[in-house]
């Protein structure tokens, strides 16, 4: 297994070779991160085509912003970031919002639960805010740690923690399972 201070390194070497236009380097990136942000776009809109095309938009972003990246060891949460952007700005656009439909079958990250803790997962989720939703998104799909989580929402570590409690208590009182 791989340490976490090796995989930064390396995504940070990706990111400095990338950022010189180094496109095996960013094709690496994808290969990568890919599946992580598809899911945490999912998590946000609950539409596998709307995350698709958000995971794609946020990847052309990345690639012609490489240059941009301050920090090549915080590429994860950079990625992140976008992505999350991107799925904003495509509920935005198409008033998805209101219309979201989770679909237990679409998800990946459920597939050992029984069906009708998926539902109520689902419908749980539904009740929380697009906020609040990356937030799970960023913990528990892309494996952020809670500074990191707090560097994307660009919040402090203090509030992320408290926030992600007070969503643990209201899954916890929607899903009975106190």
């Amino acid at each position: 297994m791989e340490s976490s201070l090796n995989v930064v390194a390396d995504d940070a070497f990706l990111a400095r070779r990338a950022a010189e236009g180094d496109e095996r380097a960013f094709a690496e990136i994808v290969e990568l991160y890919d599946a992580q942000l598809r899911r945490l776009c999912y998590v946000i809109c609950g539409d596998v085509h709307t995350a698709d095309d958000a995971v794609q938009a946020a990847w052309e972003k990345a690639w012609r912003g490489m240059h941009t990246l301050k920090r090549p060891e915080a590429l994860r949460a950079w990625l992140s970031r976008i992505a999350i952007n991107e799925t904003r700005q495509s509920l935005r656009r198409t008033r998805a919002l209101q219309l979201l439909r989770l679909r237990a079958r679409a998800n990946p990250t459920l597939t050992h639960a029984a069906p009708e803790q998926i539902v109520d997962l689902h419908r749980a989720l539904l009740h929380l805010s697009v906020r609040d939703r990356q937030l799970l998104g960023l913990r528990y799909v892309a494996g952020l740690q809670l500074d990191e989580i707090s560097e994307v929402l660009g919040e402090r570590a203090s509030t992320t923690r408290s926030r992600l409690a007070r969503i643990h208590g209201r899954l916890r009182k929607e899903l009975q399972y106190d």
